[in-house]
């Protein structure tokens, strides 16, 4: 059983019902849109329609005059959002394209619409200072003193978005209303998160619920190291909706836990499946990368699966890009895994061989 809800606990509920890193509020005026941080504190913004006639606005929020013309993203996550919006074309610089596996995306690209701002470990400021840009969508990693300084002189918004932290499936999907809300397309946007609501309950509804529930574990050992989702993470979460128990169900919190390989040996070595275990291409090579794994009953019955069914020779993944999106997929690949019903294959997984 997952422990009860951990997530982090919103002021107060208005515009989003899964998503709690966010939140909005719609008045006659505009709409005041907040993210939160890690700290409990917000990022206010004040989102006003070009037509809109001058209004005062509130102390604390930042101006965002919309629909936005163009965007710069930072993240994978966040192509979706354009792409289910039909508005791939308002992107003008993301940083290492090599990691989009969005195909519309991708065109434009290599057409020269879309310029790599991308630097190890971060952006090419400098390059991203010629940029004329509307809003940039960033995360919180990147340096927020250097590019509020170089977004200001061109009197661009930054939002630092943190839809990767929802821990509820269906919260990191509702993001999309996010982009909605930029776009002028908030509509189109509740349309496109009400159909993925209505497709992962569906998914989640449609078998029925066993008490015998097939054990489950994730993830592969880094230097030693493996980093366990808790009780409350999305995966975790994701397992039981699905129908698995989950080894590490008991583990409260939200994020990963390190543990030894020993401690995964005891939990996860009797456990019918071994879902996401790294990016390995076969059975063989696994086993070769530590000969213990030979002795899950996993690897054994062949249950091992990995997450590269989309993916491009240039870096981009499917799962990193759209299974935030669409958890109703990702849920549907997960049932399919557990009761063998996948003879056409998956959106997301890959069985090893």
């Amino acid at each position: 059983m997952i422990l009860g809800c951990k997530d982090r606990d919103k002021p107060q509920h208005h515009g989003t019902r899964y998503a709690v890193w966010f939140d909005f509020k719609k008045t006659p005026e505009a709409t005041e849109l907040e993210i939160y941080s890690s700290e409990k504190i917000s990022s206010k913004f004040y989102l006003v329609r070009d037509q809109a006639k001058p209004i005062a606005i509130p102390e604390g929020y930042v101006k965002v005059q919309v629909p936005v013309k163009n965007i710069v993203c930072s993240s994978t996550t966040q192509i979706p959002w354009l792409e289910y919006l039909d508005a791939v074309h308002l992107l003008t610089a993301f940083p290492n394209t090599g990691l989009i596996y969005s195909k519309s995306v991708r065109q434009r690209i290599d057409s020269g619409n879309v310029v790599d701002i991308g630097k190890a470990g971060g952006f090419d400021y400098e390059l991203l200072s010629t940029l004329g840009t509307d809003i940039l969508l960033s995360n919180p990693y990147n340096d927020p003193s250097k590019l509020r300084f170089l977004l200001k002189e061109k009197g661009s918004a930054l939002m630092f978005t943190r839809e990767f932290e929802e821990q509820h499936p269906l919260g990191r999907a509702e993001w999309i209303l996010l982009m909605g809300l930029l776009l002028d397309r908030f509509e189109m946007a509740d349309s496109v998160f009400n159909a993925v609501e209505f497709s992962y309950k569906q998914a989640k509804n449609s078998f029925m619920r066993e008490e015998n529930r097939p054990s489950v574990f994730t993830g592969i050992p880094y230097s030693g190291v493996w980093h366990v989702p808790a009780g409350n993470n999305f995966l975790a979460r994701l397992f039981d909706d699905a129908g698995y128990h989950y080894v590490w169900s008991e583990l409260e919190g939200t994020g990963t836990v390190p543990v030894g390989f020993e401690s995964v040996f005891e939990k996860a070595y009797k456990a019918d499946f071994w879902i996401g275990a790294g990016d390995v291409q076969n059975l063989s090579t696994l086993i070769l990368t530590d000969n213990r794994f030979g002795e899950f009953k996993s690897v054994s019955k062949q249950n091992v699966f990995v997450y590269d069914q989309s993916s491009l020779p240039s870096g981009g993944n499917g799962y990193f890009e759209f299974a935030g999106m669409r958890p109703d997929l990702l849920l549907t690949d997960l049932v399919k895994i557990r009761t063998g019903s996948h003879p056409d294959g998956m959106t997301f997984y890959r069985r090893l061989r």
